[in-house]
This record gives structure tokens, C-alpha cells and sequence, in this order.
């Protein structure tokens, strides 16, 4: 795991000194680095086409890509903004040194690469990167394969010419030593692990909307492969560099993820369908996206520019049609992000609001109590389909607050159903179930002081049954299933 972030962590400090616990200052914070990201996007794109439409497309493209939603909207995140941020300022310092070849552009370039790597380690895969683009764009180093047909001779010249990225291999191993980091990188150690998260980023890459691992990103995989397949045929046989370097910009981000172990995965073989079961986090195809922004500005504007004779006159202009197509994608991607952004704050009012039942039930000058909570969701299910760019409730640090508060106490969480969904609620699979017997053993349990907390999915609120047996209450009357049949063990 990527887990030592030092530029991180003291920009999460300063925010902390500045907005305590409103979690609007740190929103605002993450909201202005995307729209900064997204402003750099334009103008690296603008460098290297020389083209406002291409980058305006690969900019907006950018911003409201729907798989974001984690990234943007989910504090701890920050990180992954910040090395973005910090990457594309170097790229972009990198991009006017080859232009300028003034050498004060190459340290600016270094010291944003050091920033990034300082927010998140994964940025060092972007060494290779520099040099692929250097490979496709700089004349010089085409001139160096050219020269001479004596692979030595090559090999020395292209040596000689690495040496501008020794700075970089420098900045890392000074980063890696004193901050120790490789103790927090788990390399996968076979081509089978390395293969399979290779295959689990290609299609959320390519269909960045939401993610998922349903029959449907089974189907939407399958074509992305072959459609893989035919991008290499198409843009190596057309020899466009940009879609070269984006498409090389995209596996090399891919290739680092999947050797690093961020993520546990098993591959099922669905007749002729390959389909990883699980899928990364949302926050990791940030960076990625970049390179897919680049990629589809690119394919989307050679479409523009393609002539295409047809037999009638069509009734409104091809820019009409165009940017039709462009702001249906936008309006499209926006209602996907609001989606996911109205499932967060439903998940975050949910987890505000059992802390306060909590607290406000919670007996006076008393610490050792025992706080039993009762089918309290894991996670709202993805109204587009499962999802590991989730809403989590009963995660993330709702237990460690309430034990910062009652740190004597003892918490326990228990469901009461065969089921592991209520409405859109999805509950834990590592809960305990519990049966109505068990339930009334220990509400009326006079030797220990017992909180009882049962969440109402309807209210969204919970209800304190502390010292009730259970028929003297029914949980769910609106459902009109009989509780024998689904809710008891």
C-alpha cells in the first residue's frame, strides 16, 4: 500500500487547524483542486495539440468523469489530488523545457515530481512515462536512432541523453530513504496477480462512469478488450503520436497499479468472457484518466474533422451535431455525479445521526457500557449497480470517534435477518446474526448496563430499545413480511 504520504498529511493538518470538524472548508479544499487539475488538463493538452477545441473537450471530459465521484468527494482522497496536481505541473514544466530547453523549466519539473511523490508514491511510474514521450516528440532522441545502426553506438547516445532524468531517480531515492516507504510497498509477486489487476482497471479505464462488476462491466470488459485491441491496430498503423503517448500514458499507470498489491483479486472465466470479480477504488483511475481524457479529445476530434459524404444534406450543421453529442456526455456525466454525490451525503447524515442517538443515549458519568447497534447498514447500494465507490456508514471511523468519546466502552454490532439487504441498505456480511431469544437475553441483562440501538431503514434514524423484549416492539410493520419467514435466524 501507498500508506506514507508526508505532503499529504501536513496539508491535512493545516486544514484541520483551519476547519476543526466542518467538513465544507475540506470539500471546498478538494473541489478547487479538481477544478485546478482540470484547468491544467486544458492546457496540457492545448501544449500539446496547439488545438482550444481538443482541449477543451479533453478538460471538460476530465472534470466530470463520474468515477471521481470517490476521489472528489470523500476527504481522504485529498492525496490523490495532490499528486495529480503535482504531476501535471511537472509534466507541463517538463513540456516547456523541451520546448525552451531552458534549465530552469527542468527543476521546476523536478521539484513538482518531488511534491508528487511526496503525496503519493505511485508517482513514480511517470519517470518512464517522460521518457516514452520523449521517445514519440523529441526530435533529438529520434536523431540518436538514426545516426548510427550500431546498437552500442545507440545505446551510448541514448545513455548521454538520459542523463536529465537522473534528478528524478535521485528525488525518489532520497523520498524512499527517508521516509522508508518501502515498507509500505507490497509488490504482487505473480504474473497471475499482476495479469488479473491488469484486467480489472481496462475496463473502468475505458467506461470511466461508475464502478462495477456486474454481467453488464462482464459484457462492457469484453468489448473494451477487443475495442483494445483495435485501438493498438488503429493508432500504431495511423502512427499518431498523441494517441500513442495517451494510450502508453494509461497502460503504464495501469501496469504500476497492478504490480503494486492495492487491491485483492480472483479471476472467473465465464465461458469465453475473462471478468475480474472485483474491482480497484474509484480514486486510483484519477490519474489514469488523464491519459483517457487525452485519448477520447483526440478520437473525438479527428471525427469532427473526418469528411464524410453522404447521399443527403442533413437538416442542421455538423457543429450543431458535435457539440450536441459533447453536452449530452456532460449532461450525462453531471447526472451520474449527482447520483453518487446525494448517495454521500445520505451516507454521511445516516453516520452524523447515530452519533448523536448514541450520544444522547448514553447513561450520564458512565463509561463501561456495553453498546449493542442492531442491523445498522454497512453501505447504501449503488442505485446503477454494486459498487466499490460506495457509501460506507458503518466504516470509516464512526467506531474509533464514539471510543474517543467513551473509550471504556464496549461496542457490538448484530443483525437480526437471513438477508443482507434491507430496502437499499446493504448490511455486513461479518456481523453476527442474532436470534429474538439472544435479543432479549441481553436487553434484560441486569448485571452489565446495555445501550440498544435498532436503526429504522425508513427513518433512517435509530431507535432506542434499551430494556425492551423484542414483541414489545415490531421493527418492520410497513414491510408486511412475516418475521418468521425472513428476519430471524
Amino acid at each position: 500500500m501507498f500508506a506514507i504520504q508526508p505532503f499529504a498529511t501536513i496539508i491535512f493538518e493545516v486544514q484541520n487547524s483551519i476547519f476543526k470538524f466542518d467538513p465544507q472548508g475540506y470539500h471546498f479544499v478538494s473541489i478547487g483542486i479538481h477544478i485546478f487539475n482540470s484547468w491544467l488538463v486544458f492546457f496540457i493538452i492545448n501544449k500539446l495539440t496547439n488545438n482550444e477545441r481538443n482541449s477543451i473537450i479533453g478538460s471538460l471530459l476530465f472534470a466530470t468523469f463520474p468515477i471521481f465521484s470517490e476521489t472528489v468527494i470523500w476527504i481522504s482522497a485529498q492525496s490523490e489530488l495532490w499528486m495529480t496536481a503535482f504531476i501535471l505541473l511537472s509534466f507541463f514544466s517538463y513540456l516547456k523545457y523541451n520546448k525552451q530547453n531552458r534549465l530552469i523549466w527542468l527543476i521546476i519539473s523536478i521539484i513538482y515530481f518531488g511534491l508528487a511523490i511526496l503525496s503519493k508514491q505511485i508517482a513514480i511510474i511517470f519517470i518512464p512515462i517522460y521518457f516514452c514521450f520523449d521517445a514519440l516528440f523529441d526530435e533529438n532522441l529520434n536523431n540518436y536512432f538514426k545516426e548510427s545502426t550500431e546498437l552500442l553506438v545507440k545505446v551510448r547516445k541514448i545513455g548521454k541523453y538520459s542523463i536529465k532524468y537522473l534528478p528524478y531517480l535521485i528525488i525518489v531515492i532520497i523520498s524512499y530513504t527517508l521516509f522508508n516507504f518501502n515498507n509500505k510497498i507490497y509488490l504482487n509477486n505473480t504474473p497471475y496477480f499482476i495479469f488479473a489487476a491488469f484486467l480489472d482497471f481496462i475496463p473502468n479505464s475505458f467506461f470511466p462512469l461508475f464502478l462495477d462488476n456486474t454481467l453488464l462491466y462482464t459484457i462492457l470488459f469484453t468489448i473494451g478488450f477487443f475495442g483494445l485491441i483495435a485501438c493498438f491496430y488503429i493508432i500504431f498503423k495511423r502512427k499518431n503520436k498523441l494517441l500513442i503517448f495517451s494510450f502508453i500514458w494509461i497502460i503504464s499507470i495501469i501496469i504500476g497499479f497492478s504490480i503494486f498489491n492495492l487491491t485483492s483479486i480472483d479471476i472467473y472465466f465465464y465461458l469465453i468472457l475473462i471478468s475480474p470479480t472485483t474491482t480497484p477504488q474509484g480514486r486510483f483511475f484519477y490519474i489514469i484518466s488523464v491519459g483517457v481524457a487525452i485519448f477520447y479529445s483526440v478520437i473525438l476530434d479527428s471525427l469532427y474533422k473526418k469528411k464524410i459524404n453522404l447521399k443527403f444534406k442533413l437538416p442542421i450543421s455538423r457543429d450543431y451535431v458535435f457539440f450536441s453529442l459533447i453536452i449530452f456526455l456532460l449532461i450525462g456525466n453531471s447526472f451520474l455525479i449527482y447520483t453518487q454525490q446525494d448517495n454521500w451525503k445520505r451516507a454521511s447524515r445516516i453516520s452524523y445521526n447515530i452519533l448523536l442517538k448514541t450520544f444522547a443515549t448514553m447513561p450520564n458519568g458512565s463509561q463501561n457500557v456495553n453498546i449493542y447497534y442492531i442491523n445498522v447498514p454497512d453501505h447504501i447500494n449503488d442505485p446503477l449497480g454494486p459498487s466499490w465507490n460506495t457509501n460506507f456508514i458503518f466504516r470509516n471511523g464512526l467506531v474509533e470517534i464514539i471510543y474517543l468519546f467513551y473509550p471504556n466502552c464496549r461496542i457490538f454490532s448484530f443483525n437480526m435477518i437471513y438477508h443482507k439487504k434491507i430496502l437499499d441498505f446493504e448490511l455486513s456480511d461479518w456481523r453476527i446474526p442474532i436470534s429474538e431469544n439472544e435479543f432479549n437475553r441481553f436487553s434484560n441483562d441486569n448485571n452489565s448496563l446495555n445501550v440498544i440501538l435498532f436503526f429504522n431503514p425508513v427513518t433512517e434514524l435509530l431507535i432506542d430499545v434499551s430494556g425492551l423484549n423484542y414483541t414489545d416492539f415490531d421493527p418492520y410493520p410497513f414491510l408486511g413480511i412475516p418475521k418468521l419467514e425472513y428476519w430471524f435466524k
